[in-house]
């Protein structure tokens, strides 16, 4: 059994209808999701579609999504398929299907080594499946199309999946829509529930 594309995986993302023009400083980017700062743990359910253009054809997926900072993570695709991205702040462990015809496959400390050249996806996943602000800042050149939507580019287009990200933030902060276009020109949106949140002190 193959494992599912990451590019299903992500929720990163997006739309080519929104064109940002005002640049983001990197201040106002991390304002903008202190959201998720200084919290102890986050659940929510999502919903993914991924439309490709070629054959006309929407594939959708349900899920939850959990978080426990600083780095612990888990992204759970349980209909129609179940298909889970853990990472515990070392390893990544990407595991679909049930019972007999699980298949698995784990990225350690290596293979997510900022030096590691293959490394760069898998990192700019878990960054987005965290909301790294820091992170994601570096990695993309962030417009505002308004207050509650970014456009992300990448800076690095070579070997880029997707052209470009969309995400539109909840009137509370969290966000609740990610849209991406990839480079076949297919593309995969997320809806984001309210999340459950437990807060540090």
């Amino acid at each position: 059994m193959s494992i599912t594309p990451i590019a299903w995986v992500i929720p990163l993302f997006f739309a080519a209808f929104a064109y940002g023009t005002e640049s983001v400083t990197e201040r106002e980017f991390t304002e903008k999701l202190h959201f998720y700062q200084s919290i102890k743990s986050l659940h929510s359910r999502f919903k993914q579609t991924k439309r490709m253009k070629e054959m006309g054809v929407e594939l959708t997926a349900e899920g939850t999504l959990t978080l426990t900072p600083p780095n612990a993570l888990l992204w759970e695709i349980t209909r129609p398929s179940r298909l889970v991205v853990h990472y515990d702040g070392k390893k990544m462990r990407i595991e679909s299907g049930t019972g007999k015809d699980v298949t698995v496959q784990t990225f350690g400390t290596t293979a997510l080594d900022p030096g590691n050249s293959n490394a760069h996806g898998l990192n700019t996943l878990l960054a987005w499946l965290r909301f790294d602000a820091q992170y994601l800042y570096k990695q993309y050149r962030i417009t505002k199309v308004n207050e509650r939507i970014y456009r992300f580019e990448p800076l690095h287009t070579e070997g880029a999946p997707f052209r470009n990200i969309t995400m539109t933030l909840n009137p509370a902060g969290h966000v609740e829509h990610l849209e991406m276009e990839e480079v076949s020109q297919d593309t995969l949106k997320i809806d984001f529930a309210t999340p459950r949140v437990l807060r540090g002190r």
